[in-house]
C-alpha cells in the first residue's frame, strides 16, 4: 500500500486509481508525449487528491527509449509540453514564478541546443505558443500557488537534465 507522503508534482511511472483517472478526464489530449503525467498530477492535487509514494514498488522505465535522449523529436515534444503547461497553468503562478519559469526554459533550451545540437525544444515551444496565442487561457485555480514546488534555479535545472544522461 502506498504511503501518504506528500510528494512534489511528479513525473511518475505509476498507476492511479481508475475512478480518479476518469474523474479527472484522463490525460490532456493536447499533450502527445512528455509531461502528460505531470499535468494529470497537478489536476489531481488541485482537486484535493493525495498522490502517494510507494518506496517498495518496482518500475522499469528505459529513459528516452522511444525517441532517443537529446533527439530533435524528443526535444520538440518536451518544449511543446513545457510551454503548453505554462499556458494552461501559468495564471496560477505569481508573476515572479512565471518569469522564473521562462528564464529556466531559456537556459535549458540554450543548453539543449548546444549539447544536443538541435533546436527541437525551441521549435516545440514556439509551436505551442502559436497554437494557443489568442485563445482564452484557463481560469487560474486559487490553490495552484499553494502546491509544493521544487525550487530550482535555471542552471540547477539544466544540471539535473545533464545528470540524467550519465
Amino acid at each position: 500500500m502506498a504511503s501518504t507522503i506528500e510528494v512534489l508534482i511528479p513525473h511518475f511511472n505509476g498507476p492511479e486509481r481508475r475512478d480518479a483517472f476518469e474523474r479527472m478526464g484522463g490525460f490532456d489530449e493536447s499533450i502527445f508525449a512528455y509531461l502528460e503525467d505531470a499535468d494529470l498530477a497537478i489536476r489531481m492535487r488541485l482537486e484535493g487528491m493525495v498522490i502517494g509514494f510507494a518506496p517498495d514498488a518496482i518500475v522499469w522505465h528505459e529513459h528516452s527509449a522511444t525517441l532517443g535522449s537529446g533527439s530533435a523529436a524528443k526535444n520538440e515534444l518536451m518544449g511543446y509540453s513545457r510551454r503548453y503547461l505554462l499556458w494552461k497553468h501559468g495564471r496560477g503562478l505569481s508573476p515572479g514564478r512565471r518569469l522564473q519559469a521562462h528564464l529556466t526554459d531559456t537556459v535549458v533550451y540554450l543548453g539543449k541546443a548546444a549539447i544536443d545540437r538541435n533546436l527541437g525544444a525551441v521549435r516545440g515551444h514556439v509551436r505551442a505558443w502559436r497554437e494557443h496565442r489568442g485563445q482564452p487561457r484557463p481560469v487560474a485555480d486559487p490553490g495552484f500557488e499553494s502546491l509544493p514546488f521544487l525550487e530550482l534555479g535555471p542552471f540547477e535545472a539544466l544540471a539535473r537534465r545533464l545528470d540524467r544522461r550519465r
